[in-house]
């Protein structure tokens, strides 16, 4: 049963954190930050099932850069941060992109706060829906009004009404997000060409699609690609979403998240954030 949550609007400078208070079904006492989504799991496929579609979106050299094909996926109970990290909706995206050492610095510090970098899978299906949408917003053709179509400076989170996916997850598809390479997703794409070249041994790795239209990933939900670890650019359009299990934070974990996300919401930039 989905959670419900209800937002308390922090109103005037500087802002804070949202402190989200349940409505639903007990979880154990916890108090949840009101970015996180409950998602029920099950068995769904998921994945690009056109392979006419799919063309369009691959790279022009094919290199660490794919579509994932249609498999079938087991989704276990997780939460999601409603909107993209630093998950407050009305604050302004980072003026960056994150790099993979970011993304393993965010794991490592999430974990005392019990959250975590979402799995791919995870990803995917909060953005695909039961339903396997190709886009967040339906399954129609592609609507570049839903969305912001500003990945290098899109409008404060949220603003974008629209561009929510079946599972009540916000702006997707304005900026790809990083997340935990999982061995379900592994699995999808052994056997097809388009595997050739990832670089091993690989723990995280980019998924989804952008706002720009240029790329092989946009603007669908099955892009997928990677980067190199060593001396890697920092790319405007990787961005980051918070996950956690299936039980929830303590009240004390929210409380101290609560703090550092302050923290977070001043840095302002994924570089600022840990380097």
């Amino acid at each position: 049963m989905r959670v419900l949550l209800i937002f308390l609007m922090a109103c005037g400078e500087p802002k804070g954190p949202i402190i989200g208070v349940q409505s639903g079904d007990d979880t154990g006492g916890s108090n949840i930050d009101a970015g996180l989504v409950f998602i029920e799991g099950g068995t769904y496929p998921l994945g690009e099932d056109d392979a006419i579609s799919s063309v369009p979106f691959l790279g022009g050299d094919g290199d660490w850069q794919t579509v994932i094909p249609v498999s079938s996926f087991v989704i276990q109970d997780f939460y999601i941060d409603r909107y993209p990290f630093p998950g407050v909706a009305g604050e302004a995206w980072y003026t960056d992109g994150a790099r993979h050492n970011t993304i393993v610095a965010l794991d490592n510090t999430l974990g005392d706060f019990g959250r975590r970098v979402c799995t791919i899978t995870e990803l995917l299906f909060a953005a695909a829906g039961p339903e396997n949408q190709r886009y967040p917003y339906g399954n129609g053709t592609h609507d570049p009004s839903a969305c912001d179509p500003d990945d290098s400076n899109p409008a404060p989170i949220g603003t974008y009404e629209n561009c929510r996916s079946p599972t009540g997850v916000h702006d997707f598809q304005v900026r790809s997000t990083w997340g935990v390479l999982d061995d379900q997703v592994v699995a999808a794409l052994e056997g097809t060409e388009q595997i050739d070249g990832f670089p091993e041994p690989y723990v995280y790795a980019v998924w989804g699609g952008t706002s720009r239209t240029d790329t092989f990933y946009a603007p669908n939900n099955y892009g997928f690609h990677t980067h190199a670890t060593d001396a890697e650019d920092r790319y405007l359009d990787d961005g980051f979403r918070v996950c956690a299990g299936p039980d929830t934070p303590t009240a004390a974990q929210d409380l101290a998240y609560d703090r550092w996300l302050t923290d977070a919401l001043r840095a302002g930039s994924f570089e600022a954030l840990f380097e």
